[in-house]
C-alpha cells in the first residue's frame, strides 16, 4: 500500500520551529505571517486546514496536504483505530496535535484511516484525507 499519495497541497508559512511537528494538523492563522499556519485545531473537532508535511527548525514556507493520502501523528485515546476509521483532530497531545476517532456531531473529519492501531498505541499511520466533512461518523 502507498503511504503517501498526493492530491491537493499548498504553501504556507509555519509558525515557528516545526522539526518536531511533521504529519501533524495545521490551520489558519495570520498572527504571525498573513499565509500562516499553526499547529491545529483549537478545539477538540474543530476545523483544521490539512498535514503538515515539513520539518524545518525556523518559520518558514512549506507544504501543508489538504487531500490524497498522508502520513499522519495518531493517537488511540479514544480506543483502537481500525482500517476505516473517521478521524478527527485532538487538542489532547504531547507538545502538538494528533488525530483520534471522531465522536460528535459537529466535529471535523480530517480523513479516513487506512491501516488499524491498537488502543493505548500511538504512531504514524496513512490516512485519506477528507476535509470539510462533519457529522457523527463514528465507526
Amino acid at each position: 500500500m502507498a503511504y503517501e499519495q498526493e492530491g491537493f497541497s499548498l504553501s504556507a508559512k509555519s509558525s515557528g520551529d516545526m522539526s518536531t511537528n511533521q504529519y501533524k494538523l495545521v490551520d489558519l492563522s495570520t498572527a504571525n505571517h498573513a499565509d500562516g499556519v499553526i499547529l491545529g485545531p483549537s478545539t477538540a473537532g474543530g476545523n483544521v486546514l490539512g498535514i503538515w508535511q515539513g520539518n524545518s527548525t525556523a518559520s518558514e514556507y512549506g507544504k501543508v496536504m489538504i487531500t490524497g493520502v498522508s502520513k499522519a501523528v495518531v493517537s488511540t485515546g479514544s480506543g483502537p483505530i481500525v482500517r476505516g476509521s473517521p478521524l478527527t483532530g485532538s487538542t489532547a497531545t504531547h507538545g502538538g496535535v494528533m488525530l483520534s476517532t471522531s465522536t460528535g456531531a459537529t466535529q471535523q473529519v480530517v480523513g479516513q484511516a487506512l491501516v488499524a492501531i491498537a488502543s493505548g498505541s500511538s504512531g504514524i499511520i496513512p490516512v485519506l484525507l477528507m476535509p470539510g466533512w462533519k457529522g457523527d461518523v463514528t465507526a
